[in-house]
């Protein structure tokens, strides 16, 4: 027929190559795939690899045993594409069932400068998650096992340097994504690169999994944690993580953080997600804390030589932080609840004037044994755009109730 598709038409080919050995090229797609990486003219997928250039080092004796001692590499770049779902794919042979050891080869040492990895997402509303390189060692490298690499890496948002070391391998030519990755990490950066934010963190964490689900599991410490847009001083930050991290495009699911700020212990769950076209992520979590210093979170945001109550907060609350450059307090969104149970002012004017409150509320307004009498606070609250509203807000001393 003259219309139709070439499969329609019976004028297509799905053909894959093997090598000498019996193993399969990369075609760019799995057999009989039915996926965008299919199209005609599809221009979005970039080369697997690129190189800007390299040079190898081998001795006559390494010829013979098919073995490079070092390969130096510039300007080269990785576009690992994603995975292509459960499209059937031809039967492959694997390497250790070759009786020739012919298709063996290593490279003792690989050094790179200047590398970019990039792992396209399957989902086409994602950003393909860029990794810049900027010093790479990879050791023992064969087709057959794991590698062992160190890294040096640019973390752009915030601005910092993650140095990992670790095992990576061996490559899955079918399916890239699928490829094994283990290691550690530490990573510093300046949260000054966020508008809003200051302080330094240091990170230190383990990871293993593929790269499209690398499970990790760290701590984080941020000296001299503040908010620069408020007087406010500045609180330690210290955290425990466990997360998964999607090294197609760089989402990360927050399973559990167990943090503390100052002396206030808080507990968050939540997801780090990005849009295709849409510079930065979005941060979704839910904050829970059974313990909240009220006079730590005062001396945070406001300027003052002590706080204005002591006390805890019991805090539940929604915390969005969309993407975008503004400051961290123009975007962030919260809405919850929150309630103090044993509240004291540090101010004696405001205090003696709750603890007359509560005497004229028990009918004993001249009992000054009736002092230091504690309040109770609950409500829900919303804040965005940097302004806080409370609904249904009651204030309870004992003998008198007030509701808002």
């Amino acid at each position: 027929p003259r219309r139709g598709s070439p499969h329609s038409r019976g004028v297509a080919i799905d053909l894959t190559l093997l090598d000498g050995q019996g193993r399969e090229l990369d075609m760019g797609t799995a057999f009989d795939a039915f996926t965008p990486l299919s199209h005609h003219g599809r221009t979005d997928v970039p080369p697997l690899l690129v190189l800007q250039s390299f040079i190898a080092d081998m001795t006559p004796r390494g010829l013979w045993n098919r073995t490079v001692d070092h390969v130096s590499v510039e300007g080269m770049e990785i576009n690992i594409p994603p995975r292509q779902g459960t499209a059937p794919r031809l039967p492959r042979f694997k390497s250790d069932s070759i009786s020739s050891t012919t298709g063996r080869f290593t490279i003792q040492r690989l050094t790179a400068s200047n590398t970019r990895l990039s792992v396209i997402p399957g989902d086409p509303r994602k950003n393909a998650k860029a990794w810049d390189i900027f010093s790479l060692v990879i050791r023992d490298i064969q087709t057959s096992r794991p590698a062992a690499f160190e890294a040096s890496l640019i973390n752009p948002i915030p601005y910092g340097v993650i140095e990992s070391k670790g095992r990576f391998g061996p490559w899955r030519a079918g399916e890239p994504s699928q490829t094994q990755l283990e290691g550690d990490y530490t990573f510093a950066a300046d949260l000054g690169t966020i508008k809003g934010l200051g302080g330094s963190v240091d990170a230190t964490g383990v990871m293993s999994g593929l790269l499209e689900a690398i499970e990790t599991q760290g701590s984080t410490k941020t000296a001299a944690f503040r908010l620069t847009a408020l007087e406010g001083g500045s609180l330690t930050l210290e955290t425990t993580y466990s997360a998964m991290v999607d090294g197609t495009n760089g989402d990360v699911k927050l399973r559990q953080v167990d943090a503390t700020l100052g002396r206030s212990a808080f507990q968050a769950h939540g997801t780090i997600e990005g849009t295709k076209g849409i510079k930065g992520k979005r941060v979704a979590l839910n904050l829970t804390s059974k313990s909240f210093d009220v006079s730590e979170l005062l001396l945070l945001v406001m300027a003052a030589q002590k706080p204005l109550a002591l006390g805890t907060l019991v805090i539940d609350t929604a915390f969005d932080l969309p993407r975008g450059e503004g400051d961290v307090l123009d975007r962030l969104e919260l809405n919850g609840s929150i309630r103090a149970d044993r509240l004291l002012f540090t101010d004696d004017s405001v205090q003696d004037k709750i603890d007359n409150l509560s005497r004229k509320g028990q009918g004993r307004p001249q009992d000054t044994s009736i002092a230091e009498m504690a309040s109770r606070l609950r409500s829900t609250f919303k804040m965005a755009k940097g302004v806080v509203s409370f609904k249904g807000l009651a204030f309870d001393v004992r003998g008198a109730s007030l509701g808002l």
